[in-house]
């Protein structure tokens, strides 16, 4: 039971455009700690001569490995994203273009959108710029409506090299080093 809430911990860090920092430590720690009791007491069951229940050690491993594909596959950050695609799409439908590429405008949104926390907009032409309060500690990150694709001219002094990532449409996660 322990296992399965820091795997449902990390599962939902990682439903952020990068991960939420704070709930992936705690899952990590977790994790680490029940994996060193786990190993402990597998080798124990080594040990005893009465080995019966062998297939209990394997559900543990198992779970980790499953919560690891659906990390890397980046299912939870799809998932809930495509549960909220509809408050994102109502926050850029009525925009029209506005300036030129180069012209960041501060964008007026809800505070959330989809439950995720939006700190900051931005307008850029067509496409919008939403930061998302949870992303990564030490990076931003976001969610993006680029109509056109993602743009190599959109990193700046302040929006450092960012990476998209399709979430279908014509919508991305983004993160970006500051």
């Amino acid at each position: 039971m322990a296992l399965a809430a820091a795997l449902a911990t990390m599962l939902w860090a990682v439903t952020y455009p990068g991960f939420a920092s704070v709930p992936m430590l705690i899952a990590l720690l977790g994790m680490l700690v029940l994996g060193s009791i786990w190993l402990v007491r597998l080798i124990g069951w080594v040990i005893d001569r009465d080995r019966r229940d062998a297939w209990r050690w394997c559900a543990a491993p198992l779970m980790v490995v499953l919560t690891g594909v659906l990390v890397v596959t980046d299912v939870p950050l799809r998932v809930r994203f495509e549960l909220a695609r509809d408050d994102f799409d109502r926050v850029v439908e009525d925009l029209p273009a506005r300036g030129s590429f180069d012209a960041w405008a501060p964008l007026s949104v809800p505070d959330s959108v989809g439950g995720y926390e939006i700190v900051r907009a931005y307008q850029v032409g067509e496409m919008v710029i939403l930061y998302e309060g949870e992303g990564l500690a030490f990076h931003d990150a976001g969610f993006a409506y680029l109509p056109s694709g993602p743009d190599d001219r959109l990193g700046n002094g302040s929006f450092e090299a960012p990476r998209f990532q399709s979430l279908g449409g014509r919508w991305y996660a983004w993160r970006a080093s500051w």
